[in-house]
């Protein structure tokens, strides 16, 4: 069933978001603000405990436009990599690059893999 859940932290527009961790997690990324400015904070909703939190404040690796998906294939290591591939920059020129994010259970973010990293060009 449906259920009205605690509001996003700011307003995003143009954004990807990805489930994670079985659910449990959407990480969301990237996209626009009002002023069409890329969004550099990276949020993440715990469906769980109904909350947010902003693990990545200023991403380099921020776009818009872009797609999003989990990859749960390290159980072992209690993580889960987002990916975000394609987009555009600030300028609207568009990327022909894939970002990673390894997310851990509580939100935030694994330093096994350092945020933004690049993975194709």
């Amino acid at each position: 069933a449906w259920r009205e859940g605690a509001p996003a932290p700011r307003l995003r527009l143009r954004h990807a978001a990805a489930a994670a961790l079985g659910g449990e997690l959407m990480v969301v990324l990237g996209g626009r603000d009002a002023d069409d400015a890329i969004v550099r904070a990276v949020d993440v909703y715990n469906a769980t405990a109904d909350a947010w939190m902003t693990p990545l404040s200023n991403w380099t690796g921020a776009a818009s436009d872009w797609g999003a998906f989990a990859i749960e294939a390290w159980p072992t290591l209690g993580a889960a990599t987002v990916v975000a591939v394609g987009g555009y920059d600030a300028g609207y020129t568009s990327l022909a690059a894939a970002q990673t994010l390894v997310v851990a259970p509580d939100g935030q973010f694994d330093a096994a893999l350092p945020a933004g990293t690049e993975v194709l060009q």
